[in-house]
């Protein structure tokens, strides 16, 4: 039954762990199941770990679309972040794409629309951030990467400014966003009070 969603996964599984399967073959049937079924996380993470991983630098969609590989796995993230909203897949489909031919403006448009969709998340956003500010070589551009990232809390907010003041070479703007970098903190330290004091707490019943 192919709308049995539980057989179409397991199906999956025991394709991919087939000694002698091709890539082309996987790929089939995940086209198949993903166009029954959203996919998860995972699946897609798989999905684009296979496709990466293999040898073959070439995919052929049809008898007239071939294209390389980075350029598949790029419309794999598309697809993905269309259905999921995850750092990790926007991690990926934001190292494809700035290794790739698109023009300088585009990548930064997509690295920037990655902060606005999943920028914000306290524990998990900090990678984009990094792809962000060390692909971006414009000064400007860079230093307003910068000073929005300054404005949003975040688990490993300490590390980006250290990664700033190494690069800043203007005292005035350097001086501007530590104003901005500072009053984030503030906000931060109750939700580290309480994070150090839960640790503790599990600690303690452990």
């Amino acid at each position: 039954n192919p709308y049995d969603y539980d057989a179409q996964l397991s199906y999956l599984y025991h394709l991919r762990n087939v000694e002698g399967v091709t890539l082309s073959e996987l790929r089939k049937q995940r086209e198949q199941f993903n166009s029954l079924f959203p996919f998860a996380e995972n699946l897609w993470m798989e999905w684009l770990e296979d496709e990466l991983s293999s040898e073959i630098d070439t995919v052929q969609l049809s008898s007239e679309d071939i294209v390389t590989k980075t350029n598949y796995c790029i419309r794999l993230c598309q697809r993905a972040i269309n259905e999921y909203y995850v750092p990790s897949i926007w991690a990926v489909y934001l190292d494809l794409l700035s290794s790739s031919d698109n023009s300088e403006e585009y990548i930064r448009s997509k690295y920037k629309e990655s902060i606005e969709r999943v920028g914000r998340s306290f524990f998990l956003s900090d990678d984009i951030w990094k792809l962000y500010v060390d692909w971006e070589k414009n000064e400007l551009e860079k230093r307003k990467a910068f000073q929005l990232k300054f404005s949003i809390p975040s688990h490993g907010l300490s590390t980006f400014w250290d990664t700033y003041v190494n690069w800043e070479k203007n005292d005035i703007e350097k001086d501007n966003l530590r104003n901005i970098y500072m009053e984030t903190m503030k906000t931060l330290q109750p939700v580290i009070g309480q994070f150090e004091t839960q640790l503790s707490n599990e600690s303690v019943t452990v």
